[in-house]
């Protein structure tokens, strides 16, 4: 077991041990719409991955009200708990089944914890 490895395992375990703060979510991959022409309908290949995520708040001073808004959130989530690479536009839906959309996603040194940044569509 290398390294990377290591700080993966422990990121799931860290989340794991707040016991009643993570929240089970719904992480859905934007697939492409397709549109057919002969029934007029959209259709989309969306896929979803139920995992857990922390929650938090923006810290006041990192609010510019442009590119992070008062309203917007921070998603973490263990890298080892989610089956596909985060990316913009995709969305979760949280314990309350409230959407958000993400609009940045970071990553730790490690590669062990996705850190996203979300907000309500």
């Amino acid at each position: 077991m290398g390294l990377q490895d290591v700080f993966k395992d422990a990121a799931a375990a860290i989340i794991e041990a707040f016991d009643d703060i993570p929240q089970s979510i719904t992480y859905t991959q934007k697939g492409a719409s397709v549109y057919t022409p002969a029934t007029g309908t959209v259709t989309s290949t969306d896929i979803d991955y139920p995992t857990t995520a922390i929650f938090d708040e923006y810290e006041l001073k990192e609010i510019d009200n442009n590119v992070v808004r008062a309203t917007d959130k921070l998603a973490y989530i263990a890298a080892n708990d989610l089956d596909v690479t985060p990316v913009v536009d995709d969305e979760i839906t949280d314990a309350d089944s409230v959407t958000w959309q993400i609009k940045n996603v970071k990553v730790d040194p490690a590669d062990a914890l996705w850190v996203l940044q979300i907000r309500k569509p």
